[in-house]
């Protein structure tokens, strides 16, 4: 119990920082850039505590899922040459006119609508790239700082009976019992082919078509340690060569090649969920009427990665491989944060990136042309599809918490 609280009370926290940092991603390269930032809050709902430093007042709020910050000047005042019709007009201007209401402390030429498209793509993508940077640092931490078990060469147990049962006759001993192998014993190679993994050692007995295998190992009785070779046979069972042995797992670290073979298959993965996450969440939701188990590639809430989390932390009584698992945890949700936000559709920053650069193209062929600068893209007119984006997210989160709640996933 006490150990799933906090393992709860971790994952917040790692939320919390995750997307603070995001936007102090967004914060400080537009800072860097001479654009004001009025707020930069960790949480939601009524404001804490706070302290304004410079230009920006910087805060905790109760809600700790989350954070956000105010960059100022996002929207272009309106053109008399823009004629605002149909049934958004009001949304299209109300979100200008906020705009230009919270630049009026600062000078208008300050406003983030007059950045060039470099640091307008900086400022946009420094969020992203901040949850990219904290996915591959919490799967560095995670694999090279304190690994996993993994199977070895070395024997932890011995099989001496074939048929399942304590006591048996010498001709039911298992291979690896009558070949004289005990726990401890090291597996160094099979048939003069060197062994460097418990996957080698099970690859070639089970190929091995139950055909005599010499076997080289290292033995250690009673601090004597000395080099020995043995003949093992093989046997069938349920379809498989096996010579009755476990591995001894020991906790083993990575390198910094393999953080980045995870994060890579994280973003991979991600990709492919988020492509299909309308399909994903309709399959989730209709699962709560045909009572279908949820498999490890359903999509989740964080309602279902916080019982993923209170699930595998408490299965272990290791508190390395506890904190192993909830910083793999927080990796994957920051790739997650990263291959959302990619997506090229406004409120998301992907939406932004693609903005500034289609503004950026204008501004060029304007140049080429020889003709008067462009002024500021009107990015108030995305607005309707940013209200629609952000519902369709909304209704996906929610759909997903119910799910989570009405019928967990099962690992």
């Amino acid at each position: 119990m006490i150990v799933g609280i906090i393992t709860v009370i971790i994952v917040i926290v790692g939320i919390t920082l995750s997307v603070s940092l995001h936007e102090a991603g967004h914060t400080f390269t537009a800072k860097a850039f001479g654009v004001p930032v009025s707020e930069f809050m960790v949480g939601f709902g009524p404001t804490l505590f706070s302290k304004k430093i410079g230009e920006t007042e910087y805060g905790f709020k109760p809600i700790l899922l989350g954070g956000y910050s105010k960059v100022l000047g996002m929207f272009s005042p309106a053109n008399p040459k823009w004629k605002d019709k149909g049934p958004f007009r009001n949304i299209i201007k109300d979100a200008r006119a906020e705009s230009v209401e919270t630049m009026k402390p600062y000078d208008n030429a300050r406003a983030f609508y007059w950045l060039t498209t470099p640091k307008k793509v900086i400022v946009m993508a420094g969020g992203t790239l901040m949850n990219l940077l904290l996915g591959f640092i919490f799967f560095a931490i995670a694999f090279c700082t304190i690994g996993s078990f993994q199977p070895t060469t070395t024997v932890q147990s011995v099989s001496q009976c074939l048929t399942g049962v304590s006591q048996c006759q010498p001709s039911e001993l298992s291979p690896a019992a009558k070949a004289g192998l005990i726990s401890g014993d090291k597996i160094i190679s099979i048939d003069n082919k060197a062994v460097n993994s418990w996957s080698d050692i099970s690859n070639i007995i089970s190929q091995s078509s139950g055909k005599s295998l010499n076997v080289a190992y290292i033995s250690n009785v009673n601090g004597q340690i000395s080099t020995k070779n043995t003949v093992i046979e093989p046997v069938e069972n349920n379809g498989r060569y096996i010579i009755g042995i476990t591995s001894l797992a020991q906790r083993q670290t990575g390198s910094l090649l393999d953080a980045a073979s995870v994060t890579w298959q994280a973003f991979t993965g991600t990709v492919k969920m988020i492509v299909t996450l309308p399909y994903q969440t309709y399959k989730a939701i209709e699962s709560i009427f045909t009572h279908e188990q949820r498999g490890g590639n359903t999509v989740l809430s964080l309602v279902g990665v916080g019982q993923i989390a209170v699930d595998q932390t408490t299965s272990t009584d290791d508190n390395l491989s506890r904190i192993a698992v909830l910083l793999s945890l927080l990796g994957s949700l920051n790739i997650a944060l990263f291959v959302l936000n990619l997506i090229p559709l406004l409120p998301l920053d992907g939406g932004h990136v693609v903005n500034s650069l289609y503004e950026g193209l204008v501004r060029t062929v304007a140049k080429i042309r020889h003709n008067s600068k462009p002024a500021p893209a009107d990015l108030a007119r995305s607005m309707p599809l940013a209200y629609f984006v952000y519902g369709l997210l909304i209704f996906c989160g929610l759909a997903l918490i119910l799910v989570d709640i009405l019928n967990p996933i099962h690992l």
